[in-house]
């Protein structure tokens, strides 16, 4: 609750109507701060219907403290944002302080447009933004000051100015042998003017900035610019190298902490995974199978086919069966549609396990393909359910010659069974009796 001695701050948001989706965002963001009392928010929204729009906008112009502009390539086209409004507003921050807070939505000529004649971009610094460039759902704040403010001294434009200067004044090293000591002073006039001030002025700033920095002795960065500043070169050399070092030291250290959140995040990802596969195996083994199911997926979740190619095999394999063992026990169109996800699941984990890299795990899982198949086939019928059933078939044969080359005979009476099975139920499809005969005796 705000104080009734309080006075709101009007806000006036200057906009183009083909940006009222940032507007109705910008009164998202804003409006615990009307609730609260601390801001009066005014754009043209609030104008009635009927009433005199212009004279609503004017007496909104002279109330406010402070002005939003939400800048795009529209809010730039906008004669009457360019010609009503802006030009109260800058007049406005001149003569009583208004503050101007430029928010960039899109691209535009921002830097060439009127609204900057008599200011400059405070922040981001020297209106530089970062590498890379912010995504197209960010909005970036500017600050802008206008020329001749005192507010323009602040220490990182004064460092900015004198670690831009140190590249710049290479340019005066000459092929000569004779030593020459760069001159700063075109630089320091150059950013003088650009901010409204005289050489003398910048060069007492940063003075009082060298004398701060070398009266607090904390910084080797701040300490070599200032040492640069005053043409000390060999000692802005050590200095800079003291603190590259100490960075360089700061840098490993981060490094060796990232990469232990690295190995941990790892770790747990690793035992998650673990143990929903370790709830879905519990669930399994109780018959609780969509539980088994659900426990699987979640452990699917947190593996990646790239980076962990067997384990993801493996969780698929797990969701496969699952499928299976609730197709075949379920009634109705349902059933068709969990053996389906298991036959789609298990032809995903032969993309990892090859028969050529893998061949024992691509029996298996042939074996398993050609059992889920057979049950889609036994329970579709007709010309789709021979289909799927000559498919089963193949996939069976399949993991027939693996077995076969290992010498794994246990598995080759396994697999023999269910192509016989198959087969028979192919051969008796126009027999309801003997198709329901053969239904009792599932695959292997």
């Amino acid at each position: 609750m705000s104080s009734p001695d309080r006075k709101s701050t009007p806000v006036f948001v200057s906009y183009s109507h083909r940006d009222k989706k940032w507007l109705q965002r910008l009164q998202v963001h804003l409006k615990p701060l009307v609730r609260a009392g601390d801001i009066e928010l005014w754009d043209d929204t609030r104008i009635q219907p009927g009433a005199d729009g212009k004279a609503q906008i004017d007496r909104a112009l002279a109330t406010a403290r402070v002005a939003v502009l939400l800048v795009s390539a529209d809010f730039l086209a906008s004669d009457f944002v360019q010609d009503q409004e802006l030009p109260v507003l800058l007049e406005a921050a001149e003569r009583r302080g208004t503050r101007i807070l430029p928010v960039i939505l899109s691209h535009s000529l921002f830097t060439d447009s009127p609204l900057r004649q008599g200011w400059r971009i405070q922040y981001p610094l020297d209106g530089e933004l970062r590498v890379p460039e912010p995504t197209e759902h960010e909005r970036i704040a500017i600050r802008l000051l206008p020329l001749g403010s005192k507010k323009w001294w602040s220490d990182d434009r004064i460092e900015k100015f004198i670690a831009d200067t140190a590249a710049r004044a290479k340019e005066q090293i000459a092929a000569e042998k004779e030593r020459q000591v760069p001159d700063f002073g075109r630089y320091i006039k150059e950013w003088a003017l650009q901010y409204g001030f005289s050489a003398e002025e910048a060069r007492a700033e940063i003075e009082r900035w060298v004398a701060e920095v070398q009266r607090k002795q904390d910084d080797f960065y701040k300490l070599g610019l200032a040492a640069f500043a005053e043409k000390n070169f060999g000692k802005a050399e050590r200095l800079f190298r003291e603190s590259a070092a100490v960075n360089e030291r700061r840098m490993r250290e981060s490094e060796r902490r990232i990469e232990e959140e690295k190995q941990r995040f790892e770790d747990y990802r690793e035992a998650t995974i673990r143990d929903y596969r370790l709830a879905g195996d519990a669930a399994y083994n109780d018959y609780a199978f969509t539980k088994a199911l659900d426990a699987y997926r979640a452990a699917l979740h947190f593996t990646d086919r790239d980076q962990r190619p067997r384990q993801w095999a493996e969780v698929t394999m797990d969701i496969a069966n699952a499928n299976v063992q609730i197709g075949i026990r379920t009634e109705g169109p349902v059933v068709q549609q969990y053996l389906a996800q298991a036959v789609a699941a298990y032809r995903a984990a032969l993309q990892v396990y090859t028969r050529e890299l893998l061949p024992q795990q691509w029996a298996t899982t042939q074996n398993n393909l050609g059992a889920a198949l057979g049950e889609q086939g036994t329970r579709t019928g007709g010309e789709e359910g021979r289909r799927l059933l000559a498919q089963a078939v193949d996939a069976f044969r399949g993991a027939l010659g693996i077995y076969q080359a290992a010498g794994a005979g246990h598995y080759v009476q396994i697999i023999e069974c269910n192509i016989a099975l198959t087969e028979l139920f192919l051969s008796a499809e126009s027999d309801p009796d003997a198709q329901s005969t053969l239904r009792d005796h599932p695959r292997a």
